[in-house]
């Protein structure tokens, strides 16, 4: 397999993985915790730091930037949503912003997930390890 397929598998399954928690993670957590609570964020942003950890222990190579791709069906949702809700009268703009913002919070958290998932497998040692995120 040359580079490029294998570039293409790669950025496949992880698209594939935020598709896929795309379609489940916020219905199933709405009927869990509820829309207005304060666990909806945290149970919609964890899932995908874990696959990108995940991800990261499989494709080291790759590093942060599967959690770019595990983020990639996310503007194309909030650009329709905001193209959805463009036809109110009033506009709640600090709801609207506030929304937009946690969403953003899942970016972060699945790049953060795939680096570390990537810095674990790359080293050898334990040490190697702590030496690398004390440098943080």
């Amino acid at each position: 397999m040359n580079k490029v397929q294998r570039l293409v598998i790669v950025y496949s399954v992880s698209v594939t993985i935020g598709i896929v928690w795309f379609f489940i993670l916020p219905s199933s957590i709405s009927s869990i915790v509820g829309d207005n609570s304060r666990l909806y964020i945290p149970m919609l942003v964890a899932p995908y730091a874990v696959s990108g950890f995940i991800l990261g222990l499989i494709w080291p190579q790759f590093g942060w930037r599967l959690g770019m791709a595990l983020f990639a069906v996310w503007p194309f949702v909030i650009l329709f949503a905001i193209f959805l809700g463009a036809d109110k009268q009033v506009l709640d703009w600090k709801g609207e912003t506030l929304d937009f913002g946690e969403l953003l919070l899942i970016l972060p958290a699945s790049c953060l997930g795939a680096w570390l998932g990537s810095r674990i497998r790359k080293s050898d040692h334990p040490n190697e390890i702590h030496k690398s995120l004390s440098r943080l």
